[in-house]
């Protein structure tokens, strides 16, 4: 209970100003207004005592509003919308203590997974912020779902186009290959390179990268390449991607929606 009445001090300061008796809405909002003041200083702790599941959060959205809009729901139960998006359910006891049940849109997530989870089903706007943090903690579900997404397809290409045969072994042939993007989203170059591997008679085998060329959506590129006159077989082996993997996957996998249910009974 200390702790609880030192986190409304500011608040009981405020009612006393003047003599002033305010409604039980008018307590509410302020202690809406010291919930961000609170926040956008960082000082979490003073907001414990109050909303002890604000420790399962990693993160904390930034919250900027000067005005904080109280609903009313039912007697001692109200609606508090501390910005758009950003909302609790308050609880204001007949002595005045105010505590809060549950937040949504407080907790801030990793945008990679956020993405992947709205895409696979995991997300709904239903939930609370406790019940969605749970969700978002589910590793299991992330891991499988990299293992189950094949993005060894994103770019193909086909056989070599050689432009230009080399006279002898100490000329440099040319040719090109074409890339396929099969995404409905652009591709950079700077996303990927290409492995290659040259099969030299008189130096043996010997691998180069390739710099990426930029692919439209659904669209091909023509990657070109040159080779020396010794070689006797030139082919580009895989694609490297610069990008991190949740990027990656956030970018170019395709979902049905049905990813994160089927998780679920696959786990009955």
């Amino acid at each position: 209970m200390k702790k609880l009445l030192l986190a409304f001090l500011p608040l009981m300061i405020l009612c006393a100003c003047g003599g002033k008796k305010i409604s039980p809405e008018e307590e509410v909002r302020n202690y809406g207004k010291y919930f961000v003041e609170k926040l956008n200083a960082n000082q979490l702790d003073s907001l414990k005592a109050t909303y002890p599941d604000l420790t399962k959060a990693d993160s904390i959205v930034p919250v900027l509003s000067d005005t904080i809009m109280v609903t009313e729901t039912a007697p001692g139960q109200y609606d508090v919308t501390l910005a758009e998006g950003v909302k609790l359910k308050a609880t204001r006891s007949e002595d005045g203590n105010i505590s809060v049940a549950e937040s949504k849109g407080l907790f801030a997530f990793p945008a990679n997974k956020v993405d992947i989870a709205k895409k696979t089903g995991m997300w709904d706007d239903n939930l609370n912020d406790v019940q969605l943090n749970e969700r978002m903690k589910d590793e299991d579900f992330f891991n499988h779902i990299n293992k189950t997404k094949n993005r060894s397809n994103i770019i193909t290409w086909g056989n070599i186009h050689v432009t230009k045969f080399p006279p002898d072994g100490l000329s440099t042939g040319y040719g090109y290959y074409i890339l396929t993007n099969h995404t409905n989203v652009p591709i950079k170059g700077s996303d990927y390179e290409v492995l290659a591997r040259e099969v030299n008679e008189r130096f043996g085998a010997y691998s180069e990268t390739l710099k990426g060329i930029n692919l439209a959506p659904n669209g091909t590129g023509k990657l070109n390449i040159s080779f020396s006159g010794h070689t006797e077989a030139y082919a580009l082996k895989s694609i490297k991607w610069k990008i991190p993997e949740s990027e990656l996957m956030a970018r170019f996998t395709t979902f049905t929606g049905n990813e994160y249910q089927e998780y679920l009974d696959s786990k009955k």
